[in-house]
């Protein structure tokens, strides 16, 4: 597959991004390339170097040693490519109605499920066209989900830290499309990295989302692009390839000892095209480290 050209601008030129010069230049790359831009709102390239020194210091140390600040960056982009790109791909072949009947199978089957969360609650609505809506201020949709989280995934001991959503506003382009960069965040995910993403594009607002996740020698075995829609109460759906996820921040005493908690649910689907997943799982993330960590819970699914 060819490689894309991807590029930021402001003011109709387009930027690189370096940490040392803050060269501007009209220029096309065949490699992916940062933005940096000057002045208000700040720079790209300072936000993320901000957020690589604060992220660096919540993951484990073998992970730490092979992501170095550029490698960080180089990652950022990637996941904003492939993140849209993949959102190009659902609004091209319409794969939202396979979304909606796989969402209202996975509806069903978490709500008479026995775990222990009160999962959904009218939260979810897959808007036709993928577009999310948010009130006011576009990034502050992530802005719950800020601070640390602790959990288990399956029998993985989980420590999450999403930092605060960032402002920007940085134009590129990829494969002949021009999109702007509204915000992001970075979070730490426990067994890698991560990013969020809110772009308009043909004055829509998208989310997107990517994760990188190494194993136990500290080496990327797996990167998964999200497309993600805003739900009732500040929750979050995110679509990958086989599995849907509904997060939200819950602050309900029935649900844990905790009022303060961050509560994952979704379902996994074999195949591409499958309509009823093969699996239900949750995972109930708990604000205080000291607190006994709540039991990832999962349910496999006989086809009838």
């Amino acid at each position: 597959m060819a490689r894309s050209t991807f590029f930021f601008r402001q003011n109709g030129m387009c930027t690189t991004l370096s940490k040392k010069i803050g060269l501007v230049a009209v220029i096309l790359f065949t490699n992916p390339m940062l933005g940096h831009m000057e002045g208000n709102p700040p720079a790209l390239n300072s936000l993320l170097s901000n957020d690589f020194n604060t992220i660096i210091q919540s993951i484990d140390v073998a992970m730490a040693s092979n992501i170095s600040e550029t490698k960080f960056l180089q990652l950022f982009d990637e996941g904003l490519r492939q993140g849209f790109q993949m959102l190009l791909y659902n609004l091209e072949y319409d794969r939202f109605k396979l979304h909606r009947k796989r969402i209202r199978t996975s509806k069903r089957l978490l709500t008479t499920s026995r775990f222990c969360h009160p999962v959904f609650h009218g939260r979810i609505k897959l808007r036709k066209s993928g577009k999310t809506k948010v009130n006011g201020n576009h990034y502050g949709i992530f802005a719950d989900f800020r601070g640390k989280w602790f959990g288990l995934w399956k029998e993985h001991r989980i420590n999450q830290c999403w930092l605060a959503p960032r402002y920007i506003r940085a134009f590129f382009e990829h494969n002949g499309h021009t999109t702007l960069l509204k915000s992001f965040q970075t979070v730490a995910i426990g067994d890698g990295i991560g990013w969020n993403y809110t772009i308009e594009y043909k004055k829509k607002l998208y989310l997107l989302g990517y994760t990188v996740h190494f194993n136990g020698e500290g080496k990327i075995y797996l990167k998964r692009p999200h497309l993600g829609m805003a739900q009732k109460q500040n929750a979050l759906l995110w679509i990958t390839k086989n599995n849907y996820y509904l997060e939200y921040i819950c602050k309900s005493e029935k649900c844990s000892a905790l009022p303060l908690h961050y509560c994952i649910s979704g379902s996994y689907f074999r195949k591409s095209d499958d309509v009823s997943p093969v699996e239900i799982f949750q995972a109930v993330y708990l604000s205080d480290k000291s607190t006994t960590r709540v039991p990832f819970q999962i349910q496999k699914i006989t086809k009838h």
